[in-house]
């Protein structure tokens, strides 16, 4: 009951907190008369995703909702090919050393230019953008998971090994409870990697309905209220994503919790 009313306490707090950095911020914009085109008040923010919603077009919400998907989509790509990978690095050393600069170098370069580069080369649909989102947040999981299992006790090895188990048997059930808890906690960084990249990315693609470039077009017509209600649209979206991850690692640390000690 006390550890209820200390979360409600916390949501308190915090909802506390946006309401006065609201207020203050629509003082600041009505005292110095800043105009809207620079930045916008939070009543005209909030007035824009209303006139949004009863509308019954929900524009910003499709739109957050089909950057999400693709964000999704990748995040989940890189979640197990990463996982296949790591798997596989760890079990062949020498793909280890050949692989592993080209992908550390994906990390190195910046979306914005690097996102062109493989636009040239693949084309500028929706695979290609997948494809963007997956280069950019495969490595953790691929350096998560073969860190993990090579700091693995060579005991728990030599344990499967006097039992004959197969390499699916080790996989099943000594890799993947053992990987699973530090997985997860990168899975929670790659949520607001992956639908960052999936909004940048959408700029050099043709691919249209995405946030990203909607939020682009609104600011190059000076549309910032659009822009500002769009920015509300997607952090709504990422906490809800990264929230629902919190819950699976909840879930999954439950079941496994043998693997973390």
């Amino acid at each position: 009951m006390k550890k209820k009313n200390n979360k409600i306490l916390s949501y308190l707090i915090n909802f506390s907190l946006i309401l006065i950095l609201l207020f203050i911020w629509e003082q600041i914009v009505v005292q110095f008369e800043i105009p809207k085109r620079i930045l916008p008040k939070p009543s005209q923010i909030i007035d824009y995703l209303a006139k949004d919603f009863t509308s019954g077009k929900y524009a910003l919400l499709t739109k957050t909702l089909l950057s999400f998907r693709d964000a999704l989509i990748g995040f989940s790509i890189s979640v197990f090919l990463g996982t296949l990978l790591g798997i596989i690095f760890h079990q062949f050393k020498i793909l280890k050393t050949i692989f592993s600069p080209f992908i550390l170098i994906s990390q190195l370069l910046p979306v914005p230019a690097f996102a062109p580069v493989v636009a040239a080369l693949l084309g500028y649909g929706f695979e290609t953008k997948i494809i963007i989102i997956v280069l950019f947040t495969i490595f953790p999981v691929i350096v998560t998971v073969e860190s993990t299992i090579s700091s693995l006790s060579a005991n728990y090895f030599a344990l499967f090994s006097s039992y004959n188990a197969k390499k699916i048997e080790v996989i099943k059930k000594l890799f993947l409870p053992s990987i699973l808890p530090d997985l997860i906690t990168t899975m929670k960084i790659l949520t607001t990697a992956s639908i960052v990249t999936s909004i940048i990315a959408e700029l050099p693609l043709t691919v249209s309905g995405g946030i990203g470039k909607d939020i682009y077009n609104s600011f190059n017509n000076q549309i910032t209220t659009r822009v500002w209600a769009s920015l509300v649209m997607l952090c709504t979206v990422s906490i809800l994503f990264f929230k629902s991850m919190l819950e699976i690692e909840k879930t999954i640390i439950n079941k496994y919790r043998y693997a973390k000690e």
